[in-house]
């Protein structure tokens, strides 16, 4: 039976995979194909429950089968059974944002919460960085947007944002360091007004 590291182990079943179905598909990039009963001799599942593990796999694309008797099995390479799983997450995901943003966000609009002047107390890259491209995409008259050079990454995920601002006929206003990418720079022209300070937030 092939086994794979515990941290391997433990990042599959994360991303939905069984016991059962780690062990079958780990044995399977082994063996090449191979018949239900043969596999479950060499991967420890019971044969009782071979074929349901199979059915799994084979559902969440990881696996295949031939159309042949009996049934061959054989695993599909981890960058497609990867992707196919990424792409169903994100197509479950968009599924379920749409119906809770339809749902909850008029509650949220009406209950006014939305006006108050707020102090948000962040922590990590990502959670700064999603506050404030929420923040962008909620705007709705003028918006100013103080950026040192290390903000160029988040600058670059935000233009979408931005150009969809600018769009809509909201005031945009971009200080920033005279170290940040002129390249970026140039792009953000389009869309804002730029004003350039040297020593920016200790940028030197």
């Amino acid at each position: 039976m092939m086994s794979v590291s515990e941290q391997t182990q433990k990042s599959l079943e994360k991303i939905g995979l069984t016991g059962y179905e780690i062990k079958t598909f780990a044995t399977l990039l082994n063996t090449g194909e191979i018949t239900a009963s043969d596999l479950s001799q060499k991967c420890g599942v019971p044969y009782s429950k071979i074929y349901e593990v199979l059915g799994g796999l084979e559902e969440k694309g990881w696996i295949g089968s031939d159309n042949l008797r009996p049934t061959k099995y054989f695993a599909k390479s981890p960058n497609s059974a990867l992707q196919t799983t990424k792409q169903r997450r994100e197509e479950e995901f968009a599924k379920n944002q749409k119906v809770i943003l339809n749902d909850l966000n008029p509650i949220y609009k009406k209950s006014g919460t939305a006006e108050r002047p707020d102090i948000w107390v962040l922590t990590g890259t990502m959670n700064i960085a999603t506050r404030i491209l929420d923040m962008i995409e909620t705007c709705r008259e003028e918006i100013l947007i103080a950026i040192p050079k290390a903000g160029e990454e988040l600058v670059k995920q935000a233009l979408p944002k931005l150009r969809h601002l600018h769009d809509k006929g909201v005031k945009a206003t971009i200080l920033t360091s005279d170290e940040f990418d002129k390249d970026v720079i140039k792009g953000l022209s389009k869309l804002a007004t730029i004003k350039i300070k040297k020593d920016f937030l200790g940028v030197a």
